[in-house]
């Protein structure tokens, strides 16, 4: 039996007058789609797993509850849509 894929949205978000609001919305790729060194993935999903298992610590310290990572390759390997 064929699984089924259920399909989630990403909101990309633009700077309007003073604040951040939805521009447009994409579908999130699966990891096996994205094309980067399969330890960097490792350590990429390891770290995430990590993070979100950790939230209860940001809401304890009042640290923002966010992570970020800088992405840098030639223009077009697809850096916008690994997030």
């Amino acid at each position: 039996m064929a699984e089924k894929h259920k399909e989630t949205w990403s909101a990309i978000q633009g700077c309007g007058r003073n604040f951040w609001e939805a521009v447009a919305n994409k579908p999130v790729r699966l990891m096996d789609s994205i094309h980067i060194d399969q330890e960097v993935k490792d350590e990429r999903l390891e770290d995430l797993t990590r993070y979100l298992s950790g939230r209860k610590e940001f809401n304890k310290t009042d640290i923002p509850y966010r992570r970020d990572y800088l992405l840098y390759d030639p223009l077009g390997c697809g850096k916008s849509r690994y997030h």
